[in-house]
């Protein structure tokens, strides 16, 4: 899982460098079809069946999952890649408050002082005010709420193949994406690569993407989902080092205590799932 942290930073990463050079839109779309392709190919090898149709619960997943892909990928290019990363890892917190309030299950005192700091955390980190919300910060918050929402839809898919899923959800955030770029219209310069390097770059987020992928089921399948979920933030802390290896930038005392709320309360939700027995 480590190993799979480290390849979801550096995606990250490449993201965020490639949303310099591209419209935001275009990586995503580039990010999910490439490795629907590679995906695809795979399967193909290994003789797993492909879904066109889907079941309604894979589309529920799927398109919650493209929205969350979409919120995660514009923070990606318009924050830094600390933020964006711990933002998105808030997500565990927003599963606990939609089956608080969609399946009535309870939060102990703890879970709600996690809820609190979480979120807090955020906005500490960001230094922002419910009032001012950036478009970033929305869009973090957003994603990380819809992937929370396609992580709920997982448990409704029955016995479908794991990698029959994620190429159905490929193929169809490829298409979101694509929606995505026509509804914004961005100028040529912002879709066509500018040099050759920047549209080899394009590969660097659905390898990398899919490796993670693949290196994260083989931990969950594993067991030990709490210790998955606990090594998974460090994949802030790389995150962090890319930023300032890669772009010079700071950490002030403010930014750092946000981040450690963030990192703690989504750890802290973890830990007080596993006691409850709601996850092993």
């Amino acid at each position: 899982m480590l190993a799979a942290s480290l390849c979801f930073a550096c995606m990250g990463a490449a993201i965020h460098w490639l949303g310099g050079h591209l419209h935001w839109s275009v990586v995503s779309f580039f990010r999910m079809f490439l490795s629907a392709l590679l995906l695809i190919a795979v399967a193909k090898a290994r003789g797993i069946p492909l879904l066109v149709r889907g079941v309604p619960a894979m589309w529920v997943r799927a398109l919650a999952g493209s929205l969350g892909m979409i919120g995660n990928f514009y923070a990606l290019t318009v924050l830094t890649v600390s933020d964006a990363t711990a933002i998105y890892h808030t997500m565990p917190v927003w599963v606990a408050l939609i089956r608080w309030v969609v399946y009535k299950e309870s939060l102990v005192p703890v879970q709600w002082l996690c809820v609190a700091g979480a979120i807090a955390g955020v906005f500490i980190t960001e230094e922002a005010t419910p009032d001012a919300l950036s478009w970033g910060l929305a869009a973090g918050l957003g994603g990380a709420f819809f992937f929370a929402i396609a992580s709920i839809g997982m448990s409704f898919l029955g016995d479908h193949h794991p990698q029959s899923v994620t190429i159905h959800f490929s193929l169809v955030a490829s298409g979101v994406a694509l929606l995505c770029m026509a509804l914004s219209r961005p100028g040529w310069d912002a879709i066509a690569p500018e040099s050759v390097t920047v549209g080899a770059a394009l590969l660097i987020p659905a390898v990398l993407g899919s490796i993670a992928q693949v290196l994260m089921a083989g931990a969950l399948g594993r067991g030990h989902n709490v210790t998955v979920a606990l090594v998974g933030l460090t994949q802030v802390i790389f995150a962090g080092i890319f930023d300032f290896v890669l772009w010079d930038r700071d950490f002030s005392p403010v930014k750092i205590a946000g981040i450690a709320l963030i990192l703690a309360s989504v750890g802290g939700m973890a830990v007080g799932r596993m006691r409850r027995g709601a996850i092993r």
